[in-house]
């Protein structure tokens, strides 16, 4: 667990699962602002990735970041997210749909990937905001993950990922609690099969997120 204002320092680093594709995004958008890349190429393709996590558009931009290489593509997403935290703790080693080496990340960096792209620190407030555009409006985990059980006046947008038959369940998230805002990310690996909505790991996501954003509430109230 990594919340941005303070981190474990046993962060360790964790499969990723979907949320590798926050810093898919990154790098897709990067390219087109360096000319690399076309945006009409990409941009649905995003959109589809972090709205949906759409994998067989994932796999489409890590082919285009990598010029059907996934060596290449593994290389300059690495560059990305080494500019954005410094470290080479999350790794992209395979795409979506093929079996091989498991993608790797870290809660710290998940964190630091979606405070990149909320403060338009690597791609232009344009590209930002597509971005934070898409993830806020994902159906597909925000109601039973980080999401579920926002108090009244919190919301957030998130990235999650999962597989749930080997007992994988991660989510990432930025959460607006009206004077502060936070980055918060879950990892979680159990050594058998999970229930994806229903199980405990979905329960103690709801639970941090609700309790985190009602102590900056708190925090922010006492401090007016």
């Amino acid at each position: 667990i990594s919340i941005e204002r303070k981190s474990s320092p046993k962060n360790i680093n964790q499969t990723s699962a979907s949320t590798i594709k926050i810093f898919i995004g990154i790098e897709a958008y990067r390219q087109v602002e360096e000319g690399i890349l076309s945006e009409n190429d990409v941009e649905e393709d995003i959109y589809l990735m972090l709205r949906n996590s759409d994998n067989e558009a994932t796999d489409r931009l890590i082919d285009l970041i990598g010029d059907n290489n996934i060596d290449k593509s593994s290389k300059n997403v690495g560059r990305t997210i080494y500019k954005i935290t410094g470290k080479n703790r999350t790794v992209l080693y395979t795409k979506m749909n093929q079996i091989g080496k498991t993608n790797l990340t870290n809660a710290k960096d998940l964190n630091e990937g979606l405070i990149a792209i909320y403060d338009g620190e690597i791609v232009n407030e344009d590209h930002s905001k597509k971005m934070i555009k898409a993830m806020a409006n994902n159906t597909t985990t925000s109601k039973f993950k980080l999401l579920g059980k926002l108090p009244k006046g919190a919301i957030g947008l998130n990235k999650s990922g999962e597989y749930p038959d080997g007992g994988i369940e991660n989510d990432s998230a930025i959460i607006d609690v009206g004077d502060s805002v936070f980055a918060i990310s879950f990892l979680n690996e159990h050594p058998g099969p999970v229930s994806h909505k229903y199980g405990d790991q979905a329960i103690a996501m709801q639970n941090l997120g609700k309790r985190i954003s009602e102590a900056y509430m708190k925090f922010d109230k006492d401090n007016k």
